[in-house]
């Protein structure tokens, strides 16, 4: 059975053929890895989520009259 990876270092979110076409660059990564510890989630199970949830905040940019989510 395949091992499953603990960290987005060591299974991509996004392959690396999709990344142009996507237009996904370091923002996202760094957005996805702060996602996945602010709310827990983990990959490869919540992978289209964590996709989701970076490409809005990226697009968004910073909100600062939201507060970061806590958990809970």
């Amino acid at each position: 059975m395949a091992e499953v990876a603990k960290s987005a270092s060591e299974l991509e979110i996004v392959p690396r053929a999709l990344r142009t076409r996507l237009g996904w660059d370091h923002r996202h990564d760094e957005e996805a890895r702060r996602i996945m510890r602010d709310m827990g989630l983990k990959l490869p199970r919540d992978r289209e989520l964590i996709r989701q949830l970076t490409v809005v905040r990226v697009a968004q940019g910073p909100l600062p009259w939201l507060p970061p989510y806590k958990g809970g």
